[in-house]
């Protein structure tokens, strides 16, 4: 069972943080008037996918730091 639930609430993080719609919305209800290039770097960071996942030097030359 609780493998079964661990799976659930990861396929539900990954639909959530892969779908550009829900992305805005998200960005919207918990980052409101925030810089979009920080919200960008926030979402970049978080992805799901650890492939797709920004790197440390990555982040580091993110026009958000520029």
């Amino acid at each position: 069972i609780i493998k079964m639930f661990s799976q659930s609430i990861a396929n539900t993080l990954k639909n959530l943080f892969n779908n550009v719609v829900d992305q805005a919305k998200i960005a919207k209800e918990y980052f409101g008037n925030s810089d979009p290039l920080f919200v960008s770097l926030i979402f970049k960071i978080l992805q799901f996918n650890p492939s797709k996942r920004l790197k440390i030097d990555e982040i580091l030359k993110h026009e958000y730091f520029s």
